[in-house]
């Protein structure tokens, strides 16, 4: 009875056949909680507010339960740094990314006859440069400037037998600003956001 089990499970996640469509494009929506430091000489304050967005994913079955590709996302956090004040930031962000797909299950229970190469659960990393812009402003200080970011991130996604992807994902953007004379200025952003993605 034991080994009767074991076989049925061992058969559900493990005999999965694939389709022959070895690379998947996508475009999500995203939004979730994020968390700003604002950094200026000695002075440092942080808020949470919400940040929003949209990405562009585009996947290649590269070895085995591994594919590589390209994830492209523009998003936009605000933030209440200086109580009711108001600090606008949005960044586009460019990053290789690489996915491991750890957990499939056979297609004959799903009732369809094969997965593709990107069905199931898998948790994917990336890092990217990109370019972004932050407004600030107080009583005292008013300020917007641009600049380039990096960024990485992690996280994890479910994509259906159909067209349609669940994912979690955290992030973190650091950016650099210099201005106002010869002070260094500079904005962190760490976010944890929730996608739904469509597979084209």
């Amino acid at each position: 009875m034991r080994n009767g089990i074991a076989v049925g499970f061992m058969c559900l996640f493990s005999t999965a056949s694939f389709a022959s469509t070895n690379s998947a494009s996508s475009i999500g929506l995203k939004v979730g909680v994020s968390d700003v430091t604002f950094t200026a000489l000695n002075e440092k304050k942080s808020s949470s507010g919400i940040e929003y967005g949209i990405d562009y994913t585009w996947l290649n079955y590269f070895y085995k339960n591994v594919s590589l590709g390209l994830n492209l996302t523009a998003s936009r956090f605000e933030n209440q740094l200086y109580g009711n004040e108001q600090s606008d930031h949005s960044a586009v962000i460019v990053s290789p990314i690489i996915s491991y797909r750890f957990l499939t299950v056979s297609p004959e229970f799903l009732g369809v006859k094969h997965l593709r190469f990107h069905d199931g659960l898998s948790v994917y990393f990336k890092i990217g440069l990109g370019y972004a812009k932050s407004k600030i402003a107080n009583t005292n200080i008013s300020m917007e400037e641009s600049g380039a970011v990096g960024s990485f991130g992690a996280g994890f996604k479910f994509q259906t037998t159909g067209h349609w992807a669940f994912a979690i994902e955290y992030n973190q953007i650091d950016n650099k600003l210099w201005g106002m004379g010869s002070r260094d200025y500079g904005i962190s952003n760490s976010s944890l956001l929730g996608s739904l993605s469509y597979r084209f």
